[in-house]
C-alpha cells in the first residue's frame, strides 16, 4: 500500500520507477529505496503526517541561499526525491 503512494509521487515528479523498496516507516515518514528504468538509483521521502512536510521547504530554503544540503533533485507537496550516488557523496562528506 505505502509502495502505491510512492509510485504515485514518483509518477507526479516524471520518474519512471523500475524497482522501489521500503527501508523504513515511522511516525508518519517512509524512505523508500528507488531504482529507475535507466538503472540509477534514489532515495524517495514520503510526508504522510503533514507536520513533517515543512522538511521539503528547509530543504528549498537552505539550497536558495548556498548551504549544502542532502541533493534534492524533485519534490512534491508530500514527498522529496534525493540522488543516489550524490546522496552518498554528501554523506561521505560529512564522515571525513
Amino acid at each position: 500500500m505505502k509502495a502505491n503512494k510512492a509510485l504515485i509521487e514518483c509518477d507526479r515528479m516524471l520518474i519512471r520507477v523500475k524497482m522501489i523498496d521500503l527501508m523504513r516507516e515511522k511516525d508518519g515518514v517512509s524512505l523508500f529505496a528507488i531504482q529507475s528504468m535507466d538503472g540509477a538509483r534514489y532515495v524517495l521521502k514520503f510526508f504522510e503526517n503533514e507536520t513533517y512536510r515543512r522538511e521539503i521547504v528547509h530543504y528549498q530554503q537552505l539550497q536558495s541561499v548556498g548551504i549544502p544540503t542532502i541533493p534534492l533533485i524533485a519534490n512534491t507537496e508530500k514527498s522529496a526525491f534525493n540522488g543516489g550516488l550524490a546522496l552518498q557523496r554528501f554523506l561521505a562528506s560529512w564522515q571525513s
